[in-house]
């Protein structure tokens, strides 16, 4: 009998829950490959760093780059530059607020230390809203530590005033009204 005279056999629910079950894992493990990660913008920013404005490795960079990034990634890493190039104004006056010099800023930021100045400069207004934020965070800290020791000490307090209160009604009861020789004296 010759394989073609064989009669194939019908999928079984078994078969079909391996081929699902392969297809879900392709389709995930291709979405993983075009993810973008942290460590996929670690690598560009490294890698844009490392450049040093030599236009050879900038051709080099943007060869790799159009190799290896899919157009969804792409699109993904453009947005979210896009996003924080919104949100750098607030992030400046952030840092700034939390005692953090321009230069160091602008070396953090990879940008120069005028571009800080004149974002700070522009953003005064929002400059003093950080710095007014992080002092009203500190002192809403410092109140809740504040009003944590005193709840602390009341209810140590409390407890030792109901602690003699109870040992006194005890020595009531059970010693006919008299006080144990070793109990405190009737403060309260």
């Amino acid at each position: 009998m010759d394989a073609s005279d064989q009669q194939p056999t019908p999928m079984g629910p078994f078969y079909e829950a391996v081929l699902t079950v392969m297809a879900e894992y392709e389709h995930a493990d291709a979405a993983a490959r075009n993810a973008v990660t942290s460590s996929t913008l670690a690598t560009l920013a490294r890698d844009y760093a490392a450049t040093n404005d030599n236009a050879e490795h900038r051709a080099r960079l943007a060869t790799d780059v159009a190799e290896d990034i899919s157009l969804a990634e792409a699109g993904t890493i453009r947005r979210a530059a896009k996003a924080i190039e919104l949100g750098m104004p607030g992030i400046i006056c952030r840092a700034r607020a939390t005692g953090m010099e321009p230069n160091e800023i602008a070396r953090q930021l990879g940008t120069t230390g005028s571009y800080v100045r004149r974002i700070l400069r522009e953003n005064r207004t929002t400059l003093a809203e950080a710095v007014a934020k992080l002092s009203e965070a500190g002192q809403k800290f410092a109140d809740a530590v504040e009003k944590t020791a005193v709840a602390v000490e009341a209810a140590t307090g409390q407890q030792e005033t109901a602690a003699r209160a109870w040992a006194r009604d005890y020595a009531r009861r059970h010693n006919g009204g008299t006080r144990p020789t070793n109990a405190e004296p009737d403060t309260a």
